[in-house]
C-alpha cells in the first residue's frame, strides 16, 4: 500500500532566535512521523539535541559521516551511546557563511505501538566548501514503549536562527 504523508505543523522563525522548537499535542492517528528541517544555529557547534515526551533517558544509536574538506577530508562512524539523555543530530552553526542553512530529515517509525522506537536522521549541511561542509547519519534507539506525544529539539549552542523551519508529518499507509 502507498504512504500518504499529512502535514500536521509547520514551525518557521519569521523573525528573532528561538531556543528550541517544540511540537506537541501530536495526534496518536499515524503509523510514522517524519520532520523535515531547514536549520541554522547561533551558537558555534552545529549539533542539536532531539527528547521525546520529556524525557531524558532511554536513547542510543550510531552515526556516519563524512566532511569533504575538513583536513582534506575526513570520514567518521561512532556511537550516540554516550547520549543515553538525548538524540543527536547535525545542522549549520554561526561559524557557516551567512544564510546558509542545513537540511536534514528525521524519520520516526512505529510511534505510536507498544514498541522501542527506530529513528533515522540524515542532513546536509554545505557551506561554499569550508570546513562545515558535510553529510551525516544517524540510526537511533528511543529505548520507551510510550506513544510519542511531543518532540522537542534544542541546538547545542546558542538559538535557533531566524527563518530555521521544521514540519512535521504524519505518515499513514492507507
Amino acid at each position: 500500500m502507498p504512504a500518504t504523508y499529512y502535514k500536521i505543523q509547520t514551525i518557521t522563525l519569521a523573525s528573532g532566535s528561538q531556543a528550541n522548537i517544540e511540537f506537541t499535542g501530536i495526534p496518536g492517528t499515524y503509523k510514522n512521523l517524519l520532520i523535515l528541517a531547514s536549520t541554522r544555529i547561533t551558537g558555534n557547534a552545529g549539533g542539536m539535541y532531539m527528547t521525546f515526551n520529556g524525557t531524558t533517558s532511554g536513547y542510543g544509536g550510531t552515526r556516519m559521516g563524512a566532511s569533504p574538506v575538513a583536513g582534506g577530508g575526513s570520514e567518521y562512524s561512532d556511537s550516540n551511546a554516550t547520549l543515553t539523555n538525548k538524540l543527536f543530530l547535525r545542522t549549520l552553526d554561526s561559524r557557516a557563511n551567512a544564510y546558509h542553512f542545513g537540511n536534514g530529515e528525521i524519520y520516526i517509525a512505529n510511534y505510536t505501538e507498544a514498541v522501542n522506537k527506530n529513528i533515522f536522521t540524515h542532513c546536509v549541511a554545505k557551506n561554499s566548501g569550508t570546513t562545515y561542509d558535510g553529510i551525516e547519519m544517524n540510526y537511533n534507539l528511543w529505548s520507551n514503549t510510550a506513544v510519542i506525544t511531543s518532540i522537542k529539539i534544542v541546538p547545542e549552542a546558542g538559538d535557533f536562527a531566524q527563518y530555521s523551519s521544521m514540519t512535521l508529518y504524519g505518515i499513514s499507509n492507507t
